[in-house]
């Protein structure tokens, strides 16, 4: 192995959250998040005030996704969009936003919480376990 190579066991320990990863960006993409960033830079705060969910549920998403580069969080806890964020915006011309709920759909086990209650009815859930 060299020292540039990732250990045996952080590359299955990336495999076996793989589905927690999945979920969130899920939740993210129903919740419209991305589109919501693309005109810059916004703290979970505001963000969850116009998508009328829990900010600190909302935080430990969007940190969550910016450890694996779906966005960024910069030093005073905004987020933005990374390259790969954009993917998850409505109108991107390579949007991915349907597909999480194409491949997970509503039944989704990262749906069925009361930690963030969606203005549809629709309950999201942040796991408190820390994504790798």
């Amino acid at each position: 192995m060299t020292p540039h190579e990732e250990r045996p066991s952080v590359r299955l320990h990336r495999l076996i959250i793989g589905y927690q990863v999945s979920q969130a960006i899920h939740v993210a993409a129903t919740l419209g998040v991305a589109d919501r960033l693309r005109d810059g830079p916004c703290g979970a705060p505001e963000l969850a005030t116009a998508l009328a969910v829990d900010a600190h549920a909302l935080y430990r998403l969007l940190r969550a996704l910016a450890a694996v580069g779906v966005f960024h969080e910069d030093d005073q806890r905004r987020f933005s969009l990374t390259e790969m964020g954009t993917c998850l915006c409505s109108d991107a011309p390579e949007s991915l936003r349907g597909y999480p709920e194409t491949l997970l759909g509503k039944k989704a086990n990262f749906l069925d919480s009361e930690r963030i209650p969606h203005r549809r009815g629709v309950r999201h859930h942040v796991s408190s376990r820390p994504f790798a």
